[in-house]
Order: structure tokens, then sequence, then C-alpha cells
């Protein structure tokens, strides 16, 4: 863990992310990637910077996949991040899209807002096209917790954003 959590999507037309699984049926990534069958926020719409803060999706698989031991959590309460706050970032990106890499030593820099006022989390991990629904990753005394999910990556070099899996996530300076 937390590695074994993390999984490349793939949708019918052969393009690629990231997703991570919350539960043996339930895969958290990106909802700019097409799926059959999906959960995503209401007014979110592909595209848009107005929602890129809702940029989510929750797959709801038939069957489990995994057993339980290997699913990420979510934060269930609100919690406090601050400038600094340690996170990793792992997913299948473009230039080795059969290969999990992970950025293991960034930080969160602060908090943004989409331009309709949904907040994102603003961080220095490295992450191409195809890191999108990658999990942003916090250690705990408990274990892993996917706190955000991987939505823009920075164009030149370290740096994106990151939805929120709680929206009660508070950013202290």
């Amino acid at each position: 863990m937390p590695w074994a959590a993390i999984g490349r999507v793939q949708t019918e037309l052969g393009t690629r992310c990231t997703g991570f699984l919350l539960s043996p049926i339930l895969v958290e990534t990106a909802a700019h990637g097409r799926v059959q069958r999906f959960i995503i926020p209401p007014g979110y719409k592909a595209g848009s910077a107005n929602t890129a803060g809702l940029d989510r999706a929750t797959l709801v698989l038939k069957n489990p996949i995994a057993p339980p031991e290997t699913t990420l959590r979510a934060p269930t309460t609100a919690m406090t991040v601050h400038a600094g706050t340690p996170v990793m970032l792992g997913g299948y990106e473009q230039n080795q899209p059969d290969t999990l890499t992970a950025d293991q030593h960034c930080t969160i820099t602060g908090m943004q807002q989409d331009q309709a006022g949904h907040f994102l989390l603003a961080h220095t991990c490295t992450g191409t096209h195809g890191s999108s629904g990658a999990p942003l990753l916090y250690a705990t005394p408990q274990g892993w917790q996917a706190i955000g999910i991987q939505t823009l990556a920075a164009r030149n070099g370290a740096g994106g954003l990151a939805t929120l899996l709680n929206t009660s996530t508070i950013f202290s300076k």
C-alpha cells in the first residue's frame, strides 16, 4: 500500500487516465474521462474551468476486483492542511502508460478556486497527462488516505491541482 490501490482506467476509445480503489467495487477517478456507468457531482461540466473543482467520478463496478485491505481511505471528517503538508502522487502517465510512476516527495502549496468557487488543492507533485484521476496521498497513523484527485497537471514542470475528496477540507496558512 498505497500503490496496490492505484490502477489505469481505459475507455472504449483507448484513452487512459488513473483511478484508485476506495472499496473493492468503487473506483475514484477524474470525471473528464468517459465511462459506461459513473457518479459525478451535480453541476460538473467537462472541459469547463468553472467546474474544475468538481472534476471527479466514482465508477461503480459490478464485481469486486480487490480485497478491502488494498483500498484507500478518504477523509470522513474535516481535516486541515497547510503549505508544506507532505503528500504523494502516483499514476499512469502518458510518457509511461504501463508503469505506475510516483512523486513521493511533494507538498501542498495552497488552496485555489475554480471560476464557480469550487476548491482545489494546489501541490508541487510532478504529474503529466494521464495522471488525472490519481490519488493525492496523505500519510496518517492509521494508513494512507486519498485527500484529493489529480485534475490538472502543470504544463511546465512540477505542480498541479487536485479536487477534494472531502469538501470540508480546510487550508490553514
